[in-house]
């Protein structure tokens, strides 16, 4: 690996090829466009159809290699996630002896020519003009990189580096970009389904006055223009409940979400997320539209529902599993369902819990009131949720009390909520509700919570106040969707520019 100093003279050599081309008469960075007739792609599906010999083309992209041999140069150039050959005679294109001298692998060209073979049978164009498009200052396709950002590209194993230079990997590695292409177009199918089915998209503010619509830590920022610290969404939620009441039926909103936690295979700080809400509807309907969704991505973009993931496979096929949160915490600490409700009410039921906390060395905090429904949320973390089959399954009917924005189950124990998460691939992939829709009953849930640490959205609070019609809600994290879609063991491989420590470039 080069030190610093020689990569600053790599650097100054560039740079006074950079002039010299400027001497020769040829602007390496000239305003007046190009404009390619066709892409490589293009052209090799031509020959492919028997079309392409002696086809005139113009196409443009960058210099991945040069070769001489005598008066005849033969420079492989990427056009569009491709690489196609272009045959230059210094006798047909004069230009080119003084230019490809100046012009390293990473350089932009442009180039007229006729669709040929080589004498080698290679698909290749016969270059007639050449133009300089633009110059890199590093050597292109990566070889090395810098002390502190690069190294071998080949043999690069620091995924810090490799993700703070997408723009190289991209460059480097076919997969990676197939990826990419592949997640725009999972997107756009989502788009697509939403769409079909009546829906409306919507855009809510990214940065809002209060935060809402999940338990989270939010990222802060002072507006100056108002004197008042706001932040970055966490939730499109309860914008989107609001356009509820303002008589739309059917809305979603497909966008950026923030939340200042932890960075691992699964969470991003800034990850994507669908939230949609459908009045007239409940979290049974919801279900169904939610697997009706993923299994279709399953089969639209792996060719079946059962899809590879970390060595495993995961089959979307509906009708997915269904379990109570609570029987999953009853079958993993070996005590019936039953009993554990009990401990809601009995005068003993907080002892038996702390007992059960501290034999499975769980903390319990002294310093807060016992909350039945968080205990249970904590053992079903902790204990249940890793043991959760890795095919898709929904976990059914939270407790009420961390579920505030829900409607209380229908059986009418008051222990439950309308509310499931699906997991698959061993990650939670979204969230659902039968929406809470009594302007009372929620405004005495938000601000008598004592989990979520609201600054209580009375933005919100003041349209229930109007009436907001029986609806189901969903979120459904996209990233996570497409990390099983692609067979991508880490989130941050599947978000083009994800959240990675800044570099100090003064150390």
């Amino acid at each position: 690996m080069k030190e610093k100093n020689e990569e600053d003279a790599d650097a100054n050599c560039h740079v006074r090829k950079i002039e010299q081309l400027k001497l020769a008469g040829f602007d390496p960075f000239p305003a007046q466009r190009f404009s390619p007739s066709h892409t490589a792609s293009d052209i090799l599906a031509l020959d492919e159809a028997g079309l392409g010999q002696g086809v005139e083309v113009s196409l443009a992209g960058r210099i991945r290699s040069i070769r001489s041999s005598g008066k005849l140069c033969f420079v492989d150039l990427y056009s569009a996630g491709t690489i196609i050959q272009l045959m230059i005679n210094h006798s047909v294109c004069p230009d080119a002896a003084v230019i490809l001298p100046l012009l390293r692998a990473g350089d932009f060209i442009g180039v007229h020519g006729s669709i040929t073979r080589s004498k080698r049978g290679q698909l290749s164009i016969n270059t007639s003009s050449l133009v300089v498009l633009g110059k890199s200052i590093i050597d292109l396709p990566l070889s090395r990189i810098s002390k502190n950002r690069f190294q071998e590209f080949g043999g690069v194993s620091d995924t810090g580096i490799l993700r703070r230079s997408r723009h190289l990997e991209l460059l480097n590695n076919p997969e990676v970009r197939h990826r990419f292409i592949q997640r725009s177009h999972i997107v756009s199918s989502i788009r697509r389904f939403f769409d079909q089915r009546g829906f409306l998209e919507v855009d809510v503010p990214i940065i809002t006055p209060y935060y809402g619509g999940a338990a989270a830590r939010p990222f802060i920022s002072h507006v100056n223009s108002v004197d008042q610290d706001w932040f970055l969404r966490i939730s499109p939620e309860l914008d989107l409940k609001r356009l509820l009441v303002g008589g739309f039926e059917r809305v979603y909103c497909l966008g950026s979400n923030f939340r200042n936690e932890d960075i691992d295979k699964s969470h991003q700080p800034a990850f994507t997320m669908i939230e949609w809400y459908q009045a007239w509807s409940d979290y049974e309907e919801q279900l169904l539209l939610f697997e009706e969704l993923v299994e279709k991505l399953a089969v639209d973009f792996c060719g079946s529902p059962i899809v590879p993931f970390r060595n495993k496979s995961v089959d979307f096929s509906r009708p997915w599993k269904r379990i109570r949160v609570i029987d999953a915490v009853a079958s993993a600490i070996k005590i019936p369902a039953e009993e554990i409700e009990r401990w809601a009410s009995d005068d003993d039921g907080e002892l038996a819990m702390k007992l059960l906390f501290e034999g499975n060395n769980l903390s319990w905090d002294v310093s807060i009131p016992f909350d039945w429904g968080m205990c249970v949320s904590i053992l079903f973390e902790e204990l249940a949720e890793e043991d959760l089959s890795w095919d898709p399954v929904f976990i059914m009917d939270h407790p009420q009390s961390i579920s505030p924005l829900t409607k209380p189950h229908r059986d009418g124990k008051l222990l439950y909520s309308e509310r499931f998460e699906p997991f698959a691939g061993g990650m939670e992939i979204g969230n659902a509700y039968s929406e809470l829709n009594d302007p009372v009953l929620q405004r005495e849930l938000l601000e008598g919570d004592t989990h979520h640490g609201y600054a209580v959205d009375q933005h919100f609070l003041d349209a229930m106040d109007a009436g907001m019609p029986q609806a189901g809600g969903v979120g459904l994290g996209v990233d996570r969707v497409i990390q099983i879609l692609t067979n991508t063991p880490h989130i941050q491989d599947v978000i083009l520019f994800p959240m990675t420590r800044r570099l100090d470039e003064s150390k």
